[in-house]
């Protein structure tokens, strides 16, 4: 008879993940008389399913909470990047606008 040591199952599908089993020949008497599981002491199966979701949880959260600072970051960055190019732009149009090339050449060099 095949006796399960350690069985892993996808939660979402019920597929078996894993196993590992190993044969016993023998009376079934020496296997403890079935009954399974022991005497007390041990958690439901609701239990780790609610502990796995807590953490699931948990996890995402961090997750969330980390992918919000990374799009305030590039928010910021975006929004610098637009003014230094209204900067440059305004600089630009002064420029260009002198009336001769004297004076373009100094406002070239005081604006930079």
């Amino acid at each position: 008879m095949k006796v399960y040591d350690e069985i892993v199952f996808d939660f979402e599908s019920l597929d078996v993940v894993s196993e590992k089993s190993h044969e016993y020949e023998g009376p079934v008497a020496e296997c403890g008389g079935g009954g399974g599981g022991g005497k007390g002491g041990g958690h439901s199966q609701q239990y780790y399913i609610d502990r796995a979701n807590a953490q699931a949880q948990a996890r995402l959260a961090a997750e969330k909470a980390a992918q919000e600072a990374a799009d305030e970051k590039a928010r910021k960055a975006e929004e610098e990047r637009k003014a230094e190019l209204r900067r440059q732009m305004l600089g630009n149009r002064n420029v260009t606008g002198a009336e001769d090339d004297e004076e373009a050449a100094i406002q070239k060099n005081v604006l930079g």
